[in-house]
């Protein structure tokens, strides 16, 4: 995972990737939080499979919805809107936000849900 360190005087600031790329920033974080579930070796729970490119950029909206907190789906609300919901719907209104992974003691830090959210904006990379 890249990461960009800012030193201003004395502090640091970490900030995410401008441009994510699956292979760098966001297969990282799946393999962390996702892929222990949903795997192409058959068990793929909610039809979700992330343990590949081809696949997790064929579902990211999805697991976008179920990932975020309300506020970083908010961020990229107009992105999410326009595949997740219908006219008069918010955007991941069909999904359960912030679920996932189901039980977890830890989600997806604010961090890692920013580079998920700005990689599917930034229209996925490899």
């Amino acid at each position: 995972m890249r990461w960009i360190l800012v030193v201003f005087g004395g502090c640091s600031v970490v900030t995410p990737p401008d441009r994510p790329s699956y292979t760098y920033d966001v297969a990282p974080i799946l393999q962390t939080h996702c892929v222990r579930c949903h795997t192409s070796d058959g068990r793929w729970d909610g039809g979700v499979e992330l343990d590949r490119y081809e696949t997790a950029a064929s579902t990211a909206v999805r697991s976008a919805c179920t990932a975020l907190d309300p506020v970083v789906a908010e961020r990229y609300g107009d992105l999410l809107l326009s595949v997740s919901a219908t006219e008069g719907e918010a955007p991941c209104a069909r999904w359960d936000v912030a679920s996932m992974p189901p039980g977890a003691l830890e989600h997806l830090s604010l961090m890692e849900q920013e580079i998920f959210g700005n990689w599917i904006a930034t229209g996925m990379r490899p």
